[in-house]
């Protein structure tokens, strides 16, 4: 290889002086975890994170199968968090969205036979996610718990 041919790590031209694309940073970071965690001794009961052997060995490979990141509110994400980093598992999703798919942080509310993340809930129906929660924790049905309204700083003071 001549000193002006490209390396074959960089023919993709997402990474050129110092430079990174969006999506060679995500690819690059996802990589990154999957190695460290390899190293370090997991915990009992943590998942391990996992990357499918293509993608691990090609970012060429990971942007076929992803395409470009459509925004910089998008995010790489894992539509399950139990399965590995993969073409079948993976998108570019809003961010907000990941919070949402968080392994210990959605809780779920049954609504006509499906499972809704509480805060789809009180999006719909205007409640501040945390007020929902905490209806529902002090045993208000659903169905009430999304139709109170919510006190006001003025309600509060007529209150005192």
């Amino acid at each position: 290889m001549s000193a002006r041919e490209n390396p074959p790590c960089l023919v993709h031209g997402h990474a050129r002086s110092g430079q990174v694309s969006p999506e060679f940073r995500a690819w690059n970071d996802l990589r990154y975890r999957a190695r460290k965690q390899a190293r370090s001794d997991s915990e009992p009961g943590t998942l391990t994170l996992g990357v499918c052997a293509r993608w691990m060995s090609s970012f060429q490979a990971f942007l076929d199968d992803l395409g470009p990141k459509p925004s910089p509110r998008h995010e790489l994400q894992r539509r399950d968090p139990q399965l590995d980093y993969g073409p079948g598992n993976c998108a570019w999703g809003l961010k907000a969205g990941a919070r949402r798919r968080g392994r210990n942080t959605t809780r779920y509310v049954e609504i006509d036979g499906r499972r809704v993340a509480v805060v789809d809930v009180a999006a719909a129906h205007g409640v501040h996610r945390d007020t929902l929660i905490k209806r529902l924790d002090r045993g208000v049905p659903l169905a009430e718990a999304i139709q109170i309204p919510a006190r006001t700083s003025a309600s509060r003071e007529a209150r005192s």
